[in-house]
């Protein structure tokens, strides 16, 4: 009985060794890794299920076993666009599918990513334009000093210093009368002439003079135009619905957009406000900066301090952050004393504000910086890969990358393994085994250890 009592104690040892283990690695990510076995350079983005590496001064891609897919060969590739990649070798340029396989010759002196089935192509020193679709195949001649990518059927073309627009045929359908041309978009194309911009539909037919110093890309019914320095809205008719009297915007904020409610951002006199689509100023211009509104908030400035306002100028989250970020999966990021945390959109400091770095969710996981060290946390703030590694990027939903020690190493998203798994501490999944003359009760189960042997 008592070698009986010996192994039953041994066995519980066993036991909670092995599921501490198990809690350890809750969410598999110390399992999940892949430590690359070449030495790469870099790895850069990833892009239709590859990431790009670069050895050398030579590039390709791995999946995301590590497994090469395009040999690191090419002077430089991009990323994929519509299903292929540009690459250069020798100072050429063609494409390259996900196999590798060349869909198209590396020939081309020029080339631009795939728009819309057609891509741009510059073939000798001439430095004229062309168009190929997926295949190869050359749609129209090489007669062109420049082209832009089609949109919305057409595209802008310009021949010595006078441009128009052909359709995929390659037949002219607006004469090459313009002094500048930009992509059609919302059903109109802005165009110039003697340095005065204006709007035409997809006849040519002009239906907004051309009398503006400059003018913006149609969206949401508006577009931005000038004059005289000043700026301002008109609708598709021409008619101004907001007086010019606005000042340069700089980047900070678009036009209307989908996502605005509504809204713009205007500027006047060094400060910002928001006007709706009839040009009522909804907001007052009383802040240093404005962005775009996303999720019905948008960030502010006063100060040097950084907020969050809703689309009646509410404020919504106090302006004292010394940067912050739009929302994104619920939560921003926010910068406060040199460090870093996240808010929700109550302003609660749902992650302590004590990170060198944050970065933004995605799926789940944010990477996370402290003393040079980084790993990933949740939405809740919980270390879900550990802050040891030398650097982590994030660069697709699925999958991060890491360095430790001059290794390279693919980590899957170990939320997306199991959404309802939670992180739990070792110590707070515990066993209670209770021994009896010949088993051993495990959380109330019998577990039996009966010796038959002879």
């Amino acid at each position: 009985m008592k070698k009986n009592i010996i192994f039953m104690l041994i066995m519980i040892m066993v036991l909670n060794i092995a599921v501490t283990s198990i809690v350890d690695n809750a969410y598999g990510a110390e399992a999940e890794i892949i430590w690359l076995e070449k030495e790469y350079d870099e790895i850069y983005f990833v892009s239709e299920d590859l990431i790009k590496v670069g050895y050398k001064d030579k590039y390709g891609f791995i999946n995301k076993s590590g497994k090469e897919i395009i040999p690191i060969k090419y002077d430089y590739i991009e990323e994929f666009s519509e299903g292929l990649a540009r690459v250069g070798l020798n100072d050429k340029e063609g494409f390259l599918d996900k196999t590798g396989k060349e869909v198209v010759s590396i020939k081309y002196n020029h080339t631009s990513s795939f728009h819309e089935g057609l891509a741009r192509v510059v073939l000798d020193l001439d430095g004229k334009y062309s168009f190929i679709d997926m295949s190869g195949k050359q749609l129209i001649p090489f007669k062109y000093t420049y082209i832009e990518e089609f949109s919305e059927g057409l595209a802008p073309v310009r021949l010595e210093n006078k441009w128009g627009f052909i359709d995929k045929t390659g037949k002219e359908v607006i004469s090459l009368k313009y002094d500048d041309a930009e992509g059609f978009n919302e059903g109109l194309a802005n165009v110039a002439l003697a340095n005065k911009y204006g709007y035409i539909d997809k006849r040519g037919k002009e239906v907004v003079p051309l009398k503006y110093d400059s003018t913006s890309h149609f969206s949401e019914g508006l577009a931005e135009v000038s004059l005289g320095g000043k700026y301002g809205y008109i609708d598709k008719t021409g008619k101004e619905v907001t007086p010019l009297k606005y000042d340069y915007k700089y980047d900070y904020a678009n036009n209307f957009t989908s996502e605005s409610g509504g809204l713009a951002a205007v500027r006047l006199d060094d400060k910002w406000g928001y006007i709706d689509k009839t040009g009522k100023e909804v907001i007052p211009l009383k802040y240093d900066t404005a962005y775009d509104f996303s999720e019905g908030i948008v960030q502010v400035g006063f100060n040097d301090k950084y907020g969050f306002i809703d689309k009646s100028g509410k404020e919504i989250i106090p302006i004292k952050y010394e940067y912050i970020d739009e929302f994104r999966e619920g939560l921003a990021r926010v910068g406060l004393n040199n460090k870093e945390g996240f808010i929700d959109k109550t302003g609660k400091e749902v992650v302590s504000i004590e990170y060198d770095y944050v970065g933004f969710f995605t799926d789940g996981l944010a990477v996370v910086g402290l003393n040079d060290r980084f790993g990933c946390i949740d939405r809740k703030g919980n270390e879900i890969i550990p802050l040891k590694y030398d650097w982590i990027h994030d660069y697709s939903k699925e999958i991060l990358i890491v360095r430790l020690d001059k290794k390279i190493g693919i980590i899957k998203n170990p939320l997306l393994n199991n959404q309802e798994t939670k992180p739990i501490a070792p110590q707070e999944k515990s066993i209670l085994a209770t021994p009896t003359v010949s088993r051993v009760l495990v959380n109330g189960k019998d577990v039996s250890f009966e010796n038959n042997s002879k």
